[in-house]
């Protein structure tokens, strides 16, 4: 089905939504932080990137920076664990991410059907 990055620093988050993504038949490439995830993106495509927004080493608001600078158009949705960060953060970005999840995700099922949603039909994004 897509091609799925998800950078995480919680290795128990990080597992679960691989877990639940893999069952549903997408391709998952698990990363601990924003580093690691560009890494990734310098040699593969995906077709949407799930990010946490707090994480150590390049948190995931610069990763979405870096990320826009070179592709606007790739599905991204942000992870917070609550913690939201204020809509002013998204300010310095062109284009913020296509959406926003509260973790723990409540209710599982409805969430990941919200994830798939985000993912555009057929199109693939490039290499950075």
């Amino acid at each position: 089905m897509a091609r799925i990055l998800i950078v995480e620093d919680t290795s128990y988050q990080r597992d679960f939504l691989a877990t639940l993504l893999r069952r549903d038949g997408h391709d998952v490439h698990p990363a601990r932080n924003g580093s690691e995830a560009l890494d990734w993106l310098s040699s593969r495509t995906f077709d949407l990137i799930l990010t946490d927004i707090f994480m150590p080493d390049c948190d995931g608001l610069e990763l979405i920076r870096r990320i826009r600078a070179n592709d606007t158009k790739l599905p991204i949705v942000a992870m917070s664990a609550g913690r939201r960060p204020a809509r002013s953060a998204y300010a310095p970005i062109n284009t913020p991410p296509s959406g926003r999840v509260t973790k723990p995700t409540p209710n599982v099922a409805s969430e990941r059907s919200r994830l798939v949603r985000a993912l555009p039909l057929g199109k693939k994004a490039r290499p950075m």
